[in-house]
């Protein structure tokens, strides 16, 4: 019997929330339409869907999906690039960070 293969990354999130990343989802989606960043969130939408798990907890209509590192990675990415689009003012925390790596490249 083969094992069902599933991502490390649990998120469990309770209607309200599971409602508000995919309207995160969709409005990248259409802001970026075609783009590379619409087809991400269209991938991790589609799969939010298809492998979705409803369930109850405490009374409460919730739903579990399991992502991989990457999928998290661009999940993260994509709530930032929403709020960018969406709020007319950020605090810059940019020069908060404390440890900064000279001539260093992430592979981000």
């Amino acid at each position: 019997m083969a094992k069902n293969k599933v991502g490390p990354v649990a998120v469990y999130m309770s209607k309200e929330l599971l409602n508000g990343m995919l309207h995160c989802l969709d409005y990248i989606i259409a802001a970026n339409d075609g783009g590379d960043w619409s087809k991400s969130a269209a991938r991790i939408k589609a799969k939010i869907m298809k492998y979705g798990r409803k369930f109850e907890s405490q009374g409460d209509e919730s739903v579990a999906v399991h992502f991989y590192e990457k999928e998290a990675a661009v999940l993260l990415k994509a709530f930032s690039l929403f709020v960018f689009l969406t709020q007319k003012r950020l605090t810059d925390y940019f020069g908060q960070i404390s440890n900064p790596k000279e001539n260093a490249k992430e592979n981000v």
